[in-house]
């Protein structure tokens, strides 16, 4: 696929809001694990690492040129970073690995 131009994105507010990016695989990887084992109870599927919104597409834009300015809105409503306990998932699965954010979107960027 070829692009010509480029249109300039919008993020949220100035996208500095974070959550926690999980690569598919790694959460079909998890989905397997708890069905192997036989797993109760509740597990968040998150690394415990949270990014911006603005740090994700920044990582997007060099993966997938030319690059794209991304601009802000202004906010409507309180900033929310939402960041999850991972706790439980570490303990069931101490040998496990997540993706790193910046490879799991290089991989999705390859398989597009």
């Amino acid at each position: 696929m070829t692009r010509t131009t480029a249109t300039a994105r919008t993020a949220f507010g100035n996208g500095e809001e974070q959550r926690d990016h999980v690569y598919i695989d790694d959460v079909a990887a998890l989905v397997t694990l708890v069905l192997t084992h036989r797993s109760r109870g509740i597990l968040n599927v998150a690394t415990g690492t949270s990014h911006s919104f603005r740090a994700v597409a920044e990582m997007l834009v060099k993966l997938a040129p030319p690059a794209v300015p991304i601009t802000g809105t202004p906010r409507q409503t309180p900033i929310t970073h939402r960041h999850f306990d991972v706790t439980a998932c570490l303990k069931a699965f101490p040998k496990y690995r997540f993706t790193p954010l910046d490879v799991g979107l290089r991989r999705s960027a390859e398989e597009t």
